[in-house]
């Protein structure tokens, strides 16, 4: 997998969960929850509306695990030279994190009006999911600034591979050499 074909598929991800986080219920949702007769439908729906969040957020993760295991494989060119595909990879996982904030949420308020074991689990799945997520974006980040250190040009005198020579580096920029 190529930079551009990396970034797009960072972007098409955060789209798609942004989407999410807009399709979650409301409070309107909740006050339902009172009305007895309701409360059969409202969790039957609101199952299915977590069983497909989960879908979606697992099928991103297996994207970012897919995106990781190809950088061994890449050439001698660095990935992301310019921070551009780590800004997007941040960019998803904030997004990632706004969804395990309101999932967490929207459980805490819909467990004190029902104790339906399903809903309960598809809760813990897709909060489970996005910190999967989170997980792989950040093995992803750490993997393409690896790859991307090894291959970047170094400059004459700002080398250090040591404790010792980093801090005479430092040393040395402080008093304006």
């Amino acid at each position: 997998m190529y930079p551009a074909t990396m970034e797009m598929r960072a972007i098409g991800n955060q789209r798609s969960v942004a989407a999410l986080v807009r399709s979650l219920p409301g409070q309107g949702l909740i006050r339902l929850f009172r009305v007895p007769l309701l409360e059969y439908a409202l969790v039957k729906s609101l199952s299915k509306v977590l069983f497909r969040i989960g879908e979606q957020v697992a099928a991103h993760n297996v994207g970012w695990v897919e995106m990781l295991a190809t950088i061994g494989a890449l050439d001698d060119s660095e990935l992301d030279p310019n921070l551009v595909l780590r800004d997007r990879l941040e960019s998803s996982k904030s997004v990632l994190l706004d969804l395990r904030t309101d999932l967490i949420k929207l459980r805490s308020d819909v467990l004190k009006h029902t104790k339906n074991e399903t809903v309960r689990e598809e809760f813990v799945r897709a909060i489970t999911l996005t910190a999967e997520g989170l997980e792989s974006i950040n093995a992803l980040q750490w993997a393409i600034a690896e790859h991307d250190a090894d291959l970047a040009q170094r400059h004459e005198g700002f080398v250090a591979t040591s404790a010792e020579e980093v801090s005479a580096l430092l040393d040395r920029l402080s008093a304006g050499a």
